[in-house]
Parts: structure tokens; C-alpha cells; sequence
């Protein structure tokens, strides 16, 4: 009987938060539960390049650091291998 009551508490639960979220139907992703954000006023070559300026803007972000590679761009060693099958020591 307990049991009966918390899922029926559940399915009222699950009914009432209603958030935005995205689902596939047929191939294409739709955005179901949120505010439309299309601007119809301006052309999709307008809307391309406000996105590309607004990611320049946003700039490179900041550099992956895990404490065993060296600076960015020196991971060569790792990446390529010398002529008898194993990495290269040399830095």
C-alpha cells in the first residue's frame, strides 16, 4: 500500500517539472519546453556571421594543464614515433 502511494506521488512529481529539453524525432533534433530564440527578421548569413563574431569575442578559452605534459605545442613526443617503432626521448 506504501508503495503504491510513493509511485502515485512520483507520477505527480514527473508531471509537474516540465523542463526544456531536446528530442529526436525522424532524424532532426527539435528543442521542445523552452523559449524560442529564432530571430526571423534577420537572413541565416547575418545570423552566421553574429555567431562567428560572438565566438571570436569568446577567444581560445583557457589552455589544458594536467601536470604531466610540457606547455601547449610541445607534446610532439608523445604524438610521434621514431623510426624504430617506439616514441621519441629527445625533447
Amino acid at each position: 500500500e506504501m508503495l503504491q502511494l510513493e509511485k502515485q506521488l512520483a507520477r505527480q512529481q514527473a508531471r509537474t517539472i516540465k523542463e526544456p529539453q531536446w528530442r529526436l524525432r525522424r532524424g532532426t533534433w527539435y528543442y521542445e519546453g523552452g523559449e524560442q530564440e529564432v530571430d526571423t527578421s534577420i537572413s541565416a548569413t547575418e545570423a552566421v556571421e553574429r555567431f562567428v563574431k560572438a565566438e571570436e569575442a569568446l577567444g581560445p578559452g583557457p589552455e589544458y594543464r594536467n601536470g604531466i605534459l610540457g606547455i601547449p605545442g610541445q607534446t610532439r613526443r608523445w604524438r610521434k614515433r621514431n623510426p624504430y617503432g617506439g616514441f621519441y626521448e629527445a625533447t
